[in-house]
């Protein structure tokens, strides 16, 4: 029985493609006074290159200095400038935010990979502190994604057994495994980079939901045999 929804929130809860336009614009700012390249060019092939590499790949900023031959920067700046760039203008999916007002009584949380200040100034811009009765940041915790670790404390925090939580993500060999080993059910919702995964998601989830409509009759579903209760 799910007595409580924890969510990632990168592609989860809002578009993450967002970000990073926000993001290479401010790393672009940063490098257009440093090679013959426009703005533009530069923010155009950040994007680039993430699109050809995805999220996970770490070389992007050694890849644009190269390109842009802007050899008085460093990769750390980038990396500095990327993690401190503005979230403003940043929205929740569509249907996202009437979702977390349906679980109004019910105990959520987040678990979010990443820089912890990045994330937190994302979950800000978001306004999504007063929806989440837990917000475990993994990079401050020292345990990333897909160690369990951080599940766990979120179910103690919510003063719920891991077996009696949900946990709802966008990338499934990253958000799961951790989930499912104290007992989670996973739920895989399939927007943003990794909704066309091609090692089945199928491996990881016990649910699976296309849109942001799938996943809210999703929830009310596993949340049905709690009416009684709440």
């Amino acid at each position: 029985m799910v007595k409580a929804i924890l969510f990632d929130l990168d592609n989860t809860l809002y578009d993450q493609a967002e970000y990073y336009r926000l993001a290479y614009d401010a790393v672009a700012d940063r490098l257009v006074d440093h090679c013959d390249w426009s703005r533009e060019r530069i923010a155009k092939r950040l994007f680039g290159i993430w699109q050809e590499h995805g999220s996970l790949y770490g070389h992007l900023f050694d890849d644009i200095l190269k390109e842009t031959k802007a050899d008085d920067v460093s990769v750390k700046e980038l990396v500095q400038v990327y993690h401190d760039a503005p979230v403003e203008g940043l929205r929740l999916y569509p249907g996202i935010r009437e979702l977390l007002d349906m679980l109004t009584g019910v105990p959520v949380g987040i678990i979010t990979n990443g820089n912890t200040t990045m994330q937190k100034a994302k979950v800000a811009a978001l306004g999504l502190e007063t929806y989440f009765d837990v917000i475990k940041y993994t990079d401050a915790a020292g345990r990333p994604k897909p160690d369990s670790y951080c599940y766990e404390q979120s179910a103690d925090a919510l003063g719920v057994p891991s077996v009696d939580c949900l946990y709802v993500g966008d990338n499934p060999p990253i958000d799961f495994p951790g989930a499912r080993a104290v007992g989670m059910r996973t739920a895989w919702l399939r927007l943003g980079e990794f909704a066309n995964l091609v090692e089945s998601g199928d491996r990881y989830a016990d649910h699976v939901a296309s849109d942001v409509g799938e996943l809210r009759s999703l929830v009310e579903e596993c949340l049905g045999g709690n009416d009684d209760e709440r």
